[in-house]
């Protein structure tokens, strides 16, 4: 617009479409290793709960229950001041980040850097400007399409389906 072609800062904020992120996921063949060695160990016990998709909550969506097969997503949202970490209420430079991560891997790589995945990162006036709507828009798309199904051809032609099953974050940002 004119305004930034006049020297006025430009608003904008970072979106990693999660439909990539989890189509280079399922691509890897290590991911996939690990996940069937995963389905392989996997225990017919059904009063232990190894795992988060052995509990009540995926087993009575019936998301989950038309498609098995299917991945949980987990998404995690918070706020830092990246001027001061420690002084994020101070909000001059506060940033929104938002990751999620697949709910089905094995506990022992979950919490691992590797599978955590960057999808937004907005500074907190634009969402107080825009709105959580309007920043959360692309990501909503994306879901939608995930829950349909993606095409992914490597290392074999199929369709992956996921879905967000939780939206975790502190108090500050389960609030807004």
């Amino acid at each position: 617009p004119q305004s930034v072609k006049a020297g006025a800062a430009k608003e904008c904020y970072h979106y990693i479409p999660i439909i990539d992120s989890f189509r280079c996921l399922v691509e890897d063949t290590t991911y996939l290793g690990v996940m069937e060695k995963q389905r392989q160990d996997v225990t017919n016990k059904e009063d232990l709960i190894q795992n988060f998709t052995d509990g009540s909550l995926i087993k009575n969506l019936d998301y989950f229950q038309a498609n098995p097969e299917a991945s949980p997503l987990g998404i995690y949202s918070d706020a830092l001041e990246v001027s001061n970490p420690l002084g994020s209420s101070k909000g001059k430079h506060k940033i929104i980040n938002l990751f999620w991560v697949p709910l089905n891997i094995p506990i022992r790589y979950r919490s691992k850097v590797d599978n955590i995945f960057l999808a937004i990162v907005v500074k907190e006036k634009y969402v107080r400007k825009y709105g959580y709507k309007r920043i959360y828009r692309p990501l909503i798309n994306d879901l939608k399409k995930l829950e349909e199904g993606v095409q992914v051809d490597i290392p074999f032609p199929r369709t992956v389906k996921a879905a967000c099953v939780v939206h975790c974050g502190d108090n500050l940002e389960q609030h807004n």
